[in-house]
């Protein structure tokens, strides 16, 4: 076979040829990496300093607030964790605890970027644990799995068990 032929069975048509896969083309092959790509893990980014802890801008966190946002509404329109929430780094055990690890406040030296690290904090502590308590509640009432909500939560670090609403 040459470059650009096609194997088929004799009742293929030409319909069909254009919804065919082409393997080895990037564009094409979804699981096709170029040979200088390579898959960084969320800790291997966080090592690189690729996920960004600090902020500087007020505008910059919101984008980032909003996003965080975005996957956890579609987290509870019953999409799966792993589509939803983990689609954001922040979400990921290694980087929400390196965020709280990052160090506690001095009082005599306050900057822009340490008062953005704690909302960024803050606003992290409330969204995990807010999935935690509606995890909870979801799992005790009658929803049919996978039909209704995709509870599994992909080893997500929820926080502190929630055992009563």
């Amino acid at each position: 076979m040459t470059l650009g032929q096609l194997v088929h069975v004799p009742d293929f048509n030409y319909f069909e040829s254009m919804s065919a896969l082409e393997l080895m083309d990037p564009k094409m092959d979804s699981g096709m990496l170029a040979p200088d790509e390579v898959i960084l893990t969320v800790a291997e980014r966080l090592e690189k300093g690729l996920v960004p802890l600090t902020f500087t801008s007020a505008a910059d966190l919101l984008a980032t607030l909003d996003r965080m946002e975005q996957c956890e509404a579609a987290w509870r329109n019953g999409q799966p964790m792993a589509q939803s929430l983990l689609t954001c780094l922040y979400f990921h055990p290694c980087v929400s605890s390196a965020l709280v690890n990052a160090g506690p406040l001095a009082a005599s030296s306050v900057s822009v970027s340490d008062t953005l690290g704690c909302i960024l904090n803050a606003y992290l502590s409330l969204a995990l644990k807010s999935v935690t308590v509606q995890r909870y509640a979801i799992h005790r009432a009658d929803i049919y799995e996978e039909e209704d909500f995709s509870p599994l939560n992909s080893d997500l670090a929820l926080g502190t068990p929630c055992y009563s609403i």
